[in-house]
C-alpha cells in the first residue's frame, strides 16, 4: 500500500470531514458540535488515512450518541510535536475506532460522555509515520489543599479548642515540645507556625529563634500565643523575627484573620518572585533564540548557492541530528527548516534581480537551483509574480522614483 505524506491543512481537513457527517448528526436530532483553535495547524500526515480516521471516529460517536457529539481540535504551541483531536458524546458505549482520553461526568442529566482522542505526531519528515497513543482514565475532583498549620502548644485544653477551631482550614500538625515542632519542620512542608511563648517545655520563642535565623525557614510565618502577665515574651518575640502574636485568651476571629492575612501576603510575594524569574526566564531565552536564529542565517547564506544546501547538510554544519535541528527551529519560528532554506534562497533572489546586473538563469543557479523552470516555480510562489516580471515591476518602480 502507498504511503504519500502532504503538508496539510488539520483544521481544513477536520472541518472538511465534519460537515460531510452533518447530515447524519441531524439525522438522529442530536447537538452536532465542532471546536477549532484561532491558529491554523499544519503537520505532514496521510490524508487520505487521516481523512478516514476522522471521518470513522464522528460516525461511531454520532452512532453512540443520545442527544449530543462534541469534536475539538486541541490548541497546540509552536515547541509541540504532538496534535490532539478529542472526540466525545453522551451515548452509554464506548466508540471502538476512537481512542479515550478524558471522559467527563454530565452533573445535569448524570448521564456519562463517552469522550476519546486521536494523538498525532508533527513532523516535516515524511519518513516519521502517524503514531496513535490511546488511555482510558475517568476525570476526578481533587479537594482543595489545604495549608498545613504547625501548632506548638503542651496545654491539652488549647490544644483541642485550636484544633477544632481550624481543622476544616489547616492541615494541623501538633508538637507539645519544641525539639518535636523543630523535628515537624525538618520532615513536612509547613506553611504557618502558631506557637505559644514562655512556656517550660513549648518554648515558643526559642521555636521563632530556630525558625528565622534558618534561611530554610525564614520564610514560614510565626505567630505567638502570649500570656497578658508576661509583656515582655512579646517583645523577645518581635526581637526574633515573630509575624504577629495574640494573647490568651484567644480571639480566635483575630487569630484567623492574622493567619490568613499572613498567608496571603507570603502568597502575593511567592508570585511576585515567581514572575520575575519567569521574565528573565523569556528574556533570556529570547536571547538564545536570536543567536540561534541568526547564526542560521549566517550559515544558509554563506552555502546558499551550493546545489546540496538541504536539511541534512544545514544539520551536518550545526552539529545536530535532523530531528533536533526540526525541533530547535519549530520552537523559535513558525517555519520548518526547509521552509528557512527556501526562502533565504528566493530572497536573494529577488535582492539580485533588483540589482539588474544578472539575468534569470545566472540567478537561478546563484542561489542553488539547477533547473530554471523549479526556480520560477517556487519564486512565483512566493512573491506571487514570476522573475521576469517582478524585474520590469522593480525596475519600473525605480525609474518612477
Amino acid at each position: 500500500m502507498n504511503v504519500f505524506f502532504l503538508k496539510t491543512d488539520i483544521n481544513g481537513l477536520l472541518a472538511e470531514t465534519f460537515r460531510a457527517l452533518e447530515p447524519q448528526a441531524k439525522q438522529k436530532n442530536i447537538r452536532y458540535e465542532l471546536t477549532l483553535p484561532e491558529v491554523q495547524l499544519k503537520a505532514c500526515v496521510d490524508r487520505e488515512a487521516l481523512r478516514k480516521l476522522f471521518h470513522a471516529s464522528i460516525s461511531d460517536n454520532i452512532q453512540s450518541a443520545k442527544a449530543r457529539v462534541d469534536v475539538k481540535l486541541l490548541p497546540v504551541e509552536t515547541d509541540d510535536t504532538l496534535f490532539t483531536v478529542e472526540f466525545s458524546n453522551d451515548g452509554q458505549q464506548s466508540v471502538p475506532t476512537a481512542y479515550a482520553r478524558t471522559p467527563a461526568s454530565n452533573e445535569r442529566n448524570e448521564q456519562e460522555t463517552i469522550a476519546s482522542s486521536i494523538f498525532l505526531v508533527i513532523d516535516e519528515s515524511p519518513a516519521a509515520p502517524l503514531q496513535k497513543k490511546h488511555k482510558q482514565t475517568r476525570e476526578t475532583t481533587k479537594a482543595p489543599v489545604k495549608p498545613v498549620l504547625l501548632l506548638l502548644e503542651e496545654n491539652k485544653e488549647t490544644v483541642a479548642y485550636l484544633n477544632k477551631a481550624l481543622k476544616q482550614d489547616y492541615d494541623m500538625l501538633r508538637a507539645s515540645t519544641a525539639t518535636e515542632a523543630m523535628q515537624f519542620l525538618a520532615q513536612e512542608n509547613v506553611q504557618l507556625v502558631l506557637a505559644a511563648a514562655g512556656l517550660p517545655t513549648a518554648d515558643g520563642l526559642s521555636l521563632c529563634k530556630h525558625i528565622k535565623s534558618n534561611r530554610l525557614y525564614s520564610h514560614i510565618p510565626v505567630v505567638l500565643l502570649t500570656d497578658p502577665a508576661c509583656p515582655e515574651a512579646k517583645v523577645q518575640g518581635l526581637m526574633y523575627g515573630a509575624d504577629a502574636y495574640t494573647e490568651k485568651p484567644l480571639s480566635m476571629a483575630l487569630l484567623m484573620l492574622q493567619m490568613a492575612n499572613l498567608l496571603r501576603s507570603r502568597q502575593l510575594v511567592s508570585a511576585y518572585v515567581t514572575d520575575a524569574l519567569r521574565m528573565d526566564a523569556v528574556t533570556e531565552k529570547a536571547k538564545t533564540q536570536d543567536h540561534f536564529m541568526a547564526s542560521l542565517q549566517t550559515l544558509i547564506e554563506e552555502h546558499i548557492s551550493e546545489i546540496d544546501l538541504t536539511v541534512d547538510m544545514l544539520a551536518k554544519l550545526t552539529n545536530m541530528s535532523r530531528p533536533t535541528l526540526y525541533r530547535k527551529v519549530k520552537q523559535y519560528t513558525e517555519s520548518t527548516p526547509n521552509e528557512l532554506i527556501h526562502m533565504a534562497k528566493l530572497k536573494r533572489a529577488a535582492e539580485l534581480l533588483t540589482s539588474k546586473k544578472y539575468n534569470i538563469t545566472q540567478i537561478a543557479a546563484m542561489v542553488g537551483y539547477t533547473a530554471q523552470s523549479n526556480f520560477s516555480r517556487d519564486f512565483q510562489k512566493c512573491f506571487g509574480t514570476a522573475p521576469r516580471v517582478y524585474g520590469l515591476q522593480i525596475g519600473k518602480q525605480s525609474g518612477v522614483a
